[in-house]
């Protein structure tokens, strides 16, 4: 698939696995929802292995955009691995480089050495992360 249509079909997967609402504007991909809770944005950020190597590069990330959280998902050979984190650190730490005019990107082994991503793959795993 071309980026853009990777993209809409993994955030429609994750959407699906992880019980997430659809989103309320472009400014995010998708809403967390639990009862007695307040409601979190999130990001989804999709890619695949660069030819070669056991790295990634996750693209596109708004600083100003309405989310506060990122799914990072990558289509690993045997799986999709997925990863979440606050948006804050990330930008406030310099662990996102810019991107020109679109925004800011991250390679999957630096953010994963920064300790700010954390792996999930249950709706309980990423909801004790978000509360």
């Amino acid at each position: 698939l071309e980026n853009r249509k990777f993209g809409s079909v993994v955030e429609k997967i994750l959407r699906e696995h992880f019980e997430l609402v659809k989103p309320e504007s472009s400014k995010h991909d998708a809403i967390f929802r639990q009862i007695g809770k307040p409601d979190t944005k999130i990001e989804i950020k999709a890619a695949r292995y660069w030819a070669g190597t056991n790295n990634c590069k996750w693209q596109h990330l708004e600083p100003n955009y309405d989310y506060t959280h990122i799914l990072f998902v990558l289509i690993d050979f045997q799986e999709i691995r997925v990863w979440v984190a606050d948006k804050l650190p990330l930008f406030e730490g310099g662990y996102l480089t810019p991107q020109g005019k679109q925004g800011f990107w991250g390679d999957k082994n630096s953010l994963l050495e920064s300790g700010h991503l954390h792996e999930i793959t249950t709706r309980a795993q990423l909801s004790m992360i978000l509360y």
